[in-house]
Parts: C-alpha cells; sequence; structure tokens
C-alpha cells in the first residue's frame, strides 16, 4: 500500500509539473463533413509516407513481428512430439 501511494504521489506530482511545463499546441481545425474528415486523414497519410526512411521502418517492424508470429504458431508442434521423433516433449 505504501509503495502504491509513493507511485500515486509521483503520478500526480508530473502531471501538475506536466500541465504546467508542456506547451499547449496549437489549436485543431474543426471538421464539418466528411469530406474535410477524408481529407484531413488523406493529409495525414500523405505527410506519414512522405518520412525518409518510412519504407525501412515498416519492413523493418513487419519483418520482426513476422518472426515472432511463426515461433508462436510452430513451436508448440515440435513441444508436442517425443525427441525419437524430433519433439522436445521429454525435455519438458
Amino acid at each position: 500500500m505504501a509503495v502504491l501511494g509513493i507511485f500515486a504521489f509521483i503520478l500526480l506530482f508530473m502531471s501538475i509539473y506536466h500541465s504546467k511545463m508542456l506547451p499547449t499546441g496549437g489549436k485543431s481545425r474543426d471538421v464539418h463533413s466528411l469530406k474535410e474528415a477524408f481529407g484531413a486523414f488523406g493529409d495525414v497519410v500523405k505527410t506519414f509516407f512522405k518520412k525518409k526512411y518510412i519504407l525501412w521502418e515498416m519492413a523493418f517492424v513487419i519483418l520482426l513481428r513476422s518472426g515472432e508470429g511463426q515461433l508462436v504458431k510452430i513451436v508448440p508442434l515440435f513441444l508436442k512430439d517425443a525427441r525419437s521423433a524430433g519433439g522436445l516433449e521429454s525435455y519438458f
């Protein structure tokens, strides 16, 4: 209970500090129609893909996550078989 109380105090202090010290940002523009909303979304997507190395970054994320996805799906198959069949059953 004491640790959670300390964390609560720290978070309260940080929220007050950030509300006073961080900039508020600019005023967002109002969207009055669905066409304007899709236009704004299109501008965001275009701006995102204008980044310098965005294709390399996206390829890195996809390749990183695809390996983990294959690992999660394939490893249990090896754990089910007996050791003589190439599995890892006897280790666990």
